[in-house]
């Protein structure tokens, strides 16, 4: 039980990391939009980036479990749970990124 504990937290430090580089470069693209057409696609970036990280490490600790239930030592099914996870969840960060900036262009152009 130790052990998922220690996968998840690992898993959603990386995930906070790659959430605050993302963060900043969304921060980048809104930049020239008024603080009320902008502020609706960063709080829905970070709806989904939060709910991202929250569901991946999940995941990641699952994954781990299996994974030494299948006899995989503690190091590699550690490795195997929590990288991939991470790539996804960078993935879904970004693309979480690109709705907020749309949710943002369509705020500044139907209101």
């Amino acid at each position: 039980m130790k052990t998922g504990i220690i996968i998840g937290t690992i898993a959603l430090v990386l995930n906070l990391a790659f959430l605050l580089f993302a963060a900043f470069f969304l921060l980048v693209a809104l930049n020239g939009y008024n603080e009320s057409d902008g502020l609706p696609g960063l709080i829905v970036f970070g709806v989904l980036a939060i709910i991202a990280r929250i569901v991946f490490a999940i995941l990641s600790v699952f994954a781990y479990h299996k994974l030494v239930a299948r006899e995989f030592g503690a190091f590699v099914a550690a490795l195997l749970s929590i990288v991939p996870a991470w790539i996804v969840c960078s993935i879904v960060i970004c693309i979480a990124g690109l709705i907020g900036v749309g949710v943002a262009e369509f705020v500044r152009v139907n209101y």
